[in-house]
């Protein structure tokens, strides 16, 4: 976790069981980004998929892995850290030069320029 000028940055994922890919359907849900019945048929199969594959997936292969797919397809361009803005920027796709795309690191970071050399 970093502080810096009161701004907090860190990582909220501290239940692996909870926390990222579990939370991700009914995150997705209650922005609207997928229907209740997506969400009911995820429910209804007992899936569970985890971040990094960290653990097996639970449920059936199917329907889960095309729920799960389409879930991911669907919310591919969200920035997680800013889902409250309504004018959030794109998520900063980072190149093999190091690069980013869409956003240089001082757009990304603008409490970090002070910082940067």
């Amino acid at each position: 976790m970093i502080n810096v000028k009161g701004f907090m940055v860190g990582n909220g994922a501290t239940d692996w069981d909870f926390d990222v890919s579990p939370s991700f359907p009914e995150t997705l849900y209650n922005f609207n980004i997928i229907t209740s019945q997506t969400l009911n048929e995820y429910n209804a199969n007992n899936c569970t998929y985890y971040f990094n594959d960290f653990r097996d997936p639970t449920g059936p292969k199917e329907p889960c892995e095309t729920l799960w797919q389409s879930m991911n397809e669907t919310s591919k361009d969200l920035n997680w850290y800013d889902l409250y803005r309504t004018d959030a920027p794109p998520i900063p796709t980072f190149k093999p030069d190091g690069s980013i795309k869409g956003m240089t690191q001082a757009q990304y970071t603008p409490w970090l320029k002070p910082h940067m050399s």
